[in-house]
């Protein structure tokens, strides 16, 4: 569907910049209340307004064309996914435009120093009811950082600790235009998820939002990986 797609776009038309003046590392969208005394805090960042309206409707140009034909899936590969599409998408299937952010997004200077090189990027259309269960990334497939750039709607993610999910929990909400990164002890000893909803809203603090249709651009360096 485009029904969001004129207003987004021109909404954009007058903000030119390559990346957005307001981004900042946002602790007000991360909830540390739970987390255990000894949680690396650095591990887990998000980003408000990483993006611009204009880069984001660049994007999603690109992206919502390479879901239009595919169907939502039950199930994933793994088990971990639900109500969901998919796609990998190589450097050289961007255009100009979007690669140049795509290069910006993994050239800024948020990410641990030891890094391997890029994966390509992963596409995830998850559906109003699609949700992702507990998991840790396999390092068969995926290095060291996992992070993640959320476009059309907003999303709340939750990390627990893999061996006593009961001990610690950091939650996370993820507006369009924001930017997570997972590394260290939130990408290797943490599980992390999207629950779904039980009355079609999304409840962070005080804010309530519908749970709608969501695009994640999932960004994966290679250290470590296949090991």
């Amino acid at each position: 569907s485009n029904r969001f797609s004129m207003n987004f776009l021109r909404a954009s038309k007058s903000n030119q910049l390559l990346f957005s003046s307001l981004s900042f590392r946002c602790e007000s969208l991360i909830d540390l209340s739970l987390a255990g005394k000894n949680f690396d805090r650095k591990s887990v960042q998000v980003f408000k307004d990483f993006l611009t309206f204009d880069q984001q409707a660049q994007l999603l140009e690109e992206v919502l064309p390479l879901f239009k034909r595919k169907r939502y899936e039950s199930g994933h590969w793994d088990s971990v996914i639900e109500n969901y599409k998919e796609t990998e998408i190589s450097d050289g299937n961007w255009s100009a435009q979007c690669i140049e952010i795509i290069e910006q997004i993994r050239n800024a200077e948020i990410f641990p120093e030891k890094k391997g090189p890029w994966l390509p990027v992963h596409a995830i259309d998850l559906s109003p009811e699609g949700f992702i269960r507990p998991h840790v990334d396999s390092i068969k497939f995926s290095g060291s950082i996992v992070a993640g750039l959320s476009l059309l709607n907003s999303a709340c993610m939750t990390l627990r600790k893999e061996d006593d999910p009961a001990a610690s929990k950091i939650s996370m909400f993820l507006p369009p235009g924001s930017f997570y990164v997972l590394s260290g002890e939130a990408r290797y000893d943490y599980t992390h998820e999207i629950e779904p909803s039980k009355d079609g809203v999304i409840h962070w603090e005080d804010l309530t939002v519908t749970k709608d249709r969501r695009i994640s651009l999932i960004f994966r360096d290679s250290l470590g990986c296949g090991k």
